[in-house]
C-alpha cells in the first residue's frame, strides 16, 4: 500500500479511503507505533479497575485499550482508530484489522481479517453499489457505513433481557428490590454482572 501512496494530507477534504481517519504516512504511522510502549488504559483518566469487553467476535482482539502490538494506520480527529494486530488473543489472527479508540463501544472492534480483506470488502461494495452518497465532499462516496457495525449489545443496564443475547457481555443492576436470578446469563458465555 506504502509502495503506491503514503498516506493522505491530514488537513486535506478528502479522508475518503478509511471514513473519517486519515490514513496515516508512514513516518506518522511509525512515530505512533513507537509512542504505544505498553499495553493497557489510553485513557489517563480512566478508572484502575475499568473492564474492556469481548470484541465481537469473543476472544479475537485482546481485552484492553491499547496495545503495542497494534500497529495504527488510520486515525480520526476524535482518537478513533484503525490498526493491524500483530498481537491478537486467543481465536484472532495475526494481521487482523481492529477500530479502537476512546468512543464507545467499551471495547476494540474486530472489523477485517487484514487490511486487503478490507480493501477487497470496499471494492465489492462498489461493485454492488452497495454506497452512498458522502454528504461532506460533493461527488464522494461513503463505503464506510455498516463494515464493521458492532451490533451485538455488550452492555445492558436494567433488567436482564428475556431472551439473553449470546453476545451480551456485562449486565450492570443497580439497588434492586429483591434477589436477581443470574441464571439466564448462562446463555452468554461471556457475560459479568456487577451490581
Amino acid at each position: 500500500m506504502y509502495l503506491v501512496a503514503d498516506g493522505e494530507d491530514p488537513r486535506g477534504p478528502d479522508r475518503s479511503l478509511f471514513a473519517n481517519a486519515c490514513w496515516l504516512s508512514l513516518e506518522s504511522l511509525i512515530r505512533e507505533h513507537l509512542e504505544q510502549t505498553v499495553p493497557g488504559c489510553a485513557d489517563p483518566d480512566a478508572d484502575w479497575d475499568e473492564v474492556f469487553l469481548h470484541a465481537d467476535p469473543p476472544h479475537t482482539v485482546r481485552r484492553c485499550a491499547a496495545h503495542p502490538g497494534w500497529v495504527t494506520f488510520a486515525m480520526a480527529n476524535d482518537g478513533d482508530a484503525l490498526a493491524v494486530d500483530l498481537a491478537p488473543a486467543r481465536d484472532g489472527r495475526p494481521g487482523q484489522v481492529i477500530k479502537y479508540g476512546p468512543d464507545p463501544p467499551d471495547h476494540p472492534i474486530y472489523v477485517a481479517d487484514s487490511v486487503t480483506s478490507l480493501l477487497g470488502g470496499y471494492l465489492d461494495r462498489l461493485e454492488q453499489g452497495a454506497y452512498t452518497p458522502d454528504t461532506r465532499r460533493p461527488g464522494g462516496l461513503d463505503l464506510w457505513a455498516d463494515v464493521y457495525e458492532d451490533e451485538v449489545p455488550s452492555t445492558v443496564t436494567g433488567a436482564i433481557p428475556n431472551p439473553v443475547p449470546p453476545g451480551l457481555q456485562e449486565v450492570h443492576v443497580n439497588d434492586p428490590a429483591d434477589l436477581v436470578d443470574l441464571t439466564p446469563l448462562t446463555a452468554a458465555p461471556t457475560c459479568c454482572a456487577c451490581a
